[in-house]
């Protein structure tokens, strides 16, 4: 029979919440272009983490993805420049 914890509505809650999570997660995941990733077979190799290791993928890729992705690439690390046009006094 089963336990009547495991049916507790907080920890049915939490499962929802965290299912909610791994969705949006690996969603996000998806939608990535390859361009987005440093190395060429990093799509594939998270997809795989996401369906091997469910517990704990989600936040992996958060954090991967905070520290990898928000950098910017080597061609976007230079700011553009801002031409200043000098100003003409009238005296």
């Amino acid at each position: 029979m089963i336990d009547s914890t495991i049916l507790n509505p907080v920890t049915l809650l939490l499962c929802f919440a965290f299912g909610v999570l791994w969705v949006y997660q690996f969603s996000f995941l998806m939608l990535l272009s390859k361009e987005d990733f440093p190395n060429e077979h990093d799509k594939i190799i998270w997809a795989a983490v996401f369906v091997l290791v469910p517990f704990l993928s989600p936040f992996a890729f958060r954090l991967w993805r905070k520290a990898t992705i928000s950098r910017p690439n080597s061609e976007n690390q230079a700011l553009p420049a801002i031409k200043i046009r000098p100003t003409t006094q009238d005296s």
